[in-house]
């Protein structure tokens, strides 16, 4: 697993995906770098905004927090603004099996078609 050290009070980037739409669900825990206690702050999750523009969206850090990619995020960040110093670390990537499933079956119907095309 990759931790990251981010300090209390600035903005930075823990995730950034270009040039993929495959859909994600990406999950990442904090923890405090020096005593207990609650951790606080700012997730800011910037999907693509160059073929269907959204705005930011800003959630409150949790010790673990999900965020979702979807097709259309080719570039796609996630930022935490922390309260306090933490580590950042990756839980895991989560990959829904549909969209592979629909490219596979439409590469076998394009065989098909291709197989079809030569016996006739």
């Amino acid at each position: 697993m990759k931790s990251q050290l981010v300090r209390g009070g600035e903005r930075t980037r823990i995730i950034r995906k270009n040039f993929s739409s495959v859909p994600a669900d990406i999950t990442f825990e904090v923890a405090p770098v020096e005593g207990e206690g609650p951790v606080g702050g700012t997730v800011e999750v910037w999907g693509s905004s160059w073929v269907f523009p959204r705005q930011p969206q800003i959630e409150p850090l949790l010790p673990r927090t999900t965020v979702a990619k979807r097709y259309w995020d080719t570039f796609f960040s996630v930022y935490v603004v922390p309260d306090r110093d933490v580590m950042v670390t990756s839980a895991g990537i989560t990959r829904p099996i549909y969209p592979f499933v629909v490219a596979g079956v439409l590469a076998l119907v394009a065989a098909a078609v291709v197989v079809l095309a030569f016996l006739s």
